[in-house]
């Protein structure tokens, strides 16, 4: 049986959630831990497939589910997971795919732009972009939802702050190689 505060031991620092890791596999002791403290449990690394997932919500022994996409058989197997507890759960997790998928896309055009102009221009389009898409996010339709995450958030919004910073990161770089690498010791033979 898991002790409260043995879990709240392993949580350092200021406790928002209450994380448990690999004890999250007791679940009888991971419920009666959740019924004892005052702050939101958080599981799901160390779960492995459905039937697990299903355990803890029949036992209300998590407030939030973490889902390790390794352990628990790729994105697929989330999806479904989901799918077993009424396919709500797959939206966020599609539009947060959508805006890591053209963020990827964006950040080529981002970096184009970036070195056509400065890297302020694509920083001036990202602050726009990501009011537009938390706009269109909260809007309530799926569909905008969607559309939210993938073009404002992720292609021009999310791309345009990060990919100015590695071209700034690779132009001090190739400026400084010779500091740079004479900070690296060489190997020992």
């Amino acid at each position: 049986m898991l002790d409260p505060r043995a879990v709240l031991q392993l949580v350092p620092g200021e406790r928002r959630v209450c994380r448990t890791g690999e004890l999250g596999q007791d679940l009888e002791g991971l419920a009666e831990v959740r019924r004892r403290i005052n702050l939101p449990v958080v599981t799901g690394e160390a779960l492995y497939s459905k039937n697990q997932f299903a355990e803890v919500f029949a036992r209300r022994a998590a407030d939030i589910l973490n889902p390790d996409v390794c352990n628990c058989g790729g994105i697929l197997a989330l999806k479904e997971i989901a799918s077993e507890f009424g396919d709500r759960r797959a939206v966020p997790s599609m539009a947060y795919m959508l805006g890591f998928f053209a963020m990827g896309l964006g950040g080529v055009f981002m970096g184009w732009l970036a070195d056509r102009t400065s890297p302020r221009v694509p920083l001036l389009v990202a602050g726009v972009s990501i009011f537009a898409g938390g706009w269109l996010a909260v809007s309530g339709s799926e569909w905008l939802l969607y559309l939210g995450y993938a073009l404002p958030l992720g292609f021009l919004g999310n791309a345009a702050t990060f990919t100015p910073a590695m071209n700034n990161i690779q132009g001090w770089f190739e400026k400084r190689r010779s500091t740079a690498v004479s900070n690296v010791p060489p190997p020992r033979s």
